[in-house]
């Protein structure tokens, strides 16, 4: 994995997002011009409903918005500032209700030295070549998630510092 692939992984989520921003804009304001014929409670359930859901995809569109150019994101920035990071961990959910496997998410965390985090969001298998990019990049940075390590993170940061 090289600089450009990471960017490309960036470019994926962020583009997914806006895609999600714009679903929930399109169902919100198919929820506000539900046909008139139905009960006054019922219009005023689907009326709040889509309000929410057009608020919450309008938000996340204006957040997503400022992410244009990818080199201003954080996780961007944090990549070009290895110093900062000190601790790298991944988690990987795999949806299975009743045994059949529906889909698989992957979020690798970035967690820096003033105790805040950023995560890059990708397909597992993403995230296995993140980890083994950013074990490259993040020579000083501690790798993997136990109860331990989040405890010395919580008391100091810079325990986590190789």
């Amino acid at each position: 994995m090289q600089e450009r692939d990471f960017i490309s992984i960036l470019i994926k989520n962020r583009n997914k997002q806006f895609l999600y921003s714009l679903c929930l804009v399109l169902i919100g304001l198919g929820f506000m011009i539900i046909p008139q014929s139905y009960h006054q409670n019922i219009l005023i359930l689907f009326d709040a409903l889509g309000a929410l859901m057009l608020i919450t995809g309008l938000y996340i569109g204006i957040q997503n918005a400022r992410l244009l150019d990818i080199k201003n994101s954080k996780a961007y920035k944090l990549y070009n500032s290895p110093e900062q990071v000190v601790w790298i961990y991944h988690s990987i959910v795999i949806s299975m209700p009743f045994g059949v496997k529906t889909f698989s998410r992957g979020t690798v965390y970035l967690n820096t030295m003033d105790g805040k985090y950023d995560f890059i969001q990708a397909s597992p298998k993403d995230c296995e070549e993140l980890m083994n990019f950013f074990r490259m990049r993040f020579t000083s940075a501690t790798f993997g998630h136990s109860t331990e390590k989040e405890q010395l993170y919580r008391a100091n940061p810079e325990l986590l510092r190789k």
